[in-house]
């Protein structure tokens, strides 16, 4: 038999140990808790916006020629016609009846690659042009127009800015997915 000062220690040491294991079990779990709430709010957060075709996300042009930035096939589209050097551009490509006209600069700063687009825009605009979205971003601008007869997007990357006119939505999906710009 153990004295009741025996049992009083063994019975504090007990406790002590409780105590100390559920102050461990708590911690580790809102630790779990913790982590699993970032997961959540990450996964809750929508994808980073890149604009439409992802033209954020598409690499710069590193050409020396017109010709290497606007080749003499894209896809099932085939340049018609090249005019221009880096600084000021303008390509028609065709696929059957379908007609591309891409024209574009590679311009003196980022500022005036965003202008361009804003100016293309305003252009539509005059011209009571509908459906429109448009932004500026650090590093990209974008404006696209769709109609019954026509699609455009005109977009800055970087330096570097493009305006493309469709003869529909669809040809205009189907040339931005072959073209890499």
């Amino acid at each position: 038999m153990q004295s009741p000062r025996e049992e009083m220690r063994r019975a504090t040491a007990v406790m002590v140990f409780a105590v100390v294991s559920s102050l461990v079990v708590v911690a580790i779990s809102v630790g779990v808790i913790v982590v699993i709430g970032n997961l959540v709010a990450r996964l809750a957060q929508p994808a980073r916006d890149y604009g439409p075709y992802n033209i954020a996300a598409r690499r710069n042009p590193m050409v020396s020629f017109v010709g290497d930035l606007l080749p003499p096939v894209l896809g099932d589209f085939t340049r018609q016609s090249l005019e221009g050097d880096l600084q000021k551009f303008r390509a028609v490509y065709i696929n059957g009846a379908e007609r591309i006209l891409v024209e574009g600069s590679q311009a003196v700063s980022l500022a005036a690659a965003q202008a361009s687009v804003k100016l293309v825009r305003e252009r539509d605009l005059q011209a009571n042009s509908r459906s429109l979205i448009e932004s500026s971003r650090l590093g990209f601008a974008f404006y696209t127009y769709s109609a019954a007869d026509r699609a455009r997007l005109a977009y800055s990357r970087d330096r570097w800015f493009f305006d493309i006119l469709a003869s529909s939505q669809r040809t205009l999906d189907a040339f931005m997915s072959v073209f890499q710009y």
